[in-house]
Parts: C-alpha cells; sequence; structure tokens
C-alpha cells in the first residue's frame, strides 16, 4: 500500500465506500436498478473534495485508487445519455485537486509530495452497457484490453494519461481491476 493510500485510510476513513455505493446515480431518487454492485471499498474522491476541500464548482471522478506507482481515478456512469465533454473535464479538475489535497490534506513533506508528481494517471470510465451501445459511442482500439476507446478520451490517453479505460460494469471492469491489483 502506498503513503498515499495510507494516508487517505488512516486521516479519512469516512470517505472508504463500497463500489455499489459510489456508483449510484445521484440524480435518481431509486437505486433498485443499480449497474455496478461489488463490496470493494474504494476512495469516493468526489466526496471527499466537496466536503474536505469545500469544493463545490468542479467536476470530479467518483472514486480514486493509488498504487505503487499510479493513480487510477474512476468515473462511474449509468446514465443513458453521457456527454463526453462532462467525461472529460472530469479527469482534469481531479488531477488538479488530487495536487493541491496531497499538498495541503495529507501532512507529506515536500520530498514526498513531489515524489506523486511523476505517478501514472490511469482514467477508468465505467459505463452500463445496457444504456450505451457501441453504437453510439465514439470508439477505437486499446492496445491494453482490445476494448475501445470510448467518450473521446483517445487523444487525453495519448496526451497526459498513461492509460484509458472505457469499460462496461462488468467482467471487463473486473479485468481491468485485476490487473493493476484490486479483485472485486
Amino acid at each position: 500500500m502506498t503513503l498515499i493510500q495510507t494516508s487517505f485510510q488512516n486521516n479519512f476513513q469516512e470517505y472508504f465506500e463500497t463500489i455499489t455505493e459510489i456508483s449510484k446515480d445521484d440524480s435518481q431518487k431509486e437505486q433498485t436498478n443499480l449497474f455496478c454492485k461489488s463490496m470493494k471499498k474504494l476512495f469516493n474522491f468526489e466526496k471527499f473534495c466537496q466536503k474536505e476541500m469545500g469544493v463545490k464548482d468542479y467536476d470530479l471522478v467518483d472514486a480514486l485508487f493509488c498504487t505503487n506507482d499510479s493513480f487510477i481515478f474512476i468515473e462511474f456512469k449509468s446514465g443513458k445519455n453521457i456527454k463526453p465533454s462532462n467525461v472529460r473535464l472530469k479527469i482534469v479538475d481531479s488531477i488538479i485537486l488530487l495536487s493541491e489535497a496531497i499538498k495541503n490534506h495529507l501532512n507529506l513533506n515536500s520530498i514526498q509530495c513531489e515524489e506523486y508528481q511523476n505517478y501514472k494517471k490511469i482514467y477508468i470510465v465505467v459505463y452500463d452497457h445496457t444504456k450505451n451501445s457501441f453504437q453510439r459511442t465514439s470508439a477505437i482500439t486499446c492496445h491494453f484490453t482490445n476494448m475501445p476507446i470510448r467518450f473521446n478520451l483517445e487523444f487525453y490517453a495519448k496526451c497526459f494519461l498513461h492509460k484509458v479505460h472505457t469499460p462496461s460494469c462488468d467482467t471487463q471492469f473486473k479485468k481491468i481491476m485485476q490487473h493493476y491489483g484490486v479483485s472485486l
């Protein structure tokens, strides 16, 4: 476990929630049709930023996971009409706010903070395949998994993110998370 992950767990344990909880669509009152179910706990990055950092006007990813050399940002999209511009903005805002959180909320020294600037940034957008078919989203082939990159994120994968994955919440998502050392 990384120093960052340990710091989040030690100082902000209340923000670790199950994937089932994190993936709930806030806009729907009734949660009878959950699309991503798992008891695995991840750090609810959006809730942390809103409550601990007082952030209100940013679009943020739902969850964050740290490995020994990577930050894995996870966004769950259960809606039918996903706006690619919203999905792209979430990763930019989240990277900026993670940097701010590391500097000001985790009690790390400056050398430790600088160390994390070199971490790989991986973005996983998990979507509900029953509401968003392959034909309705733009896609290119992702060499890692032979899965398409959806939501117009291919440029981000070439530019400032190490990897981008856009799996549906089924065996695709589980396979990707297992690759990064997380079993669901």
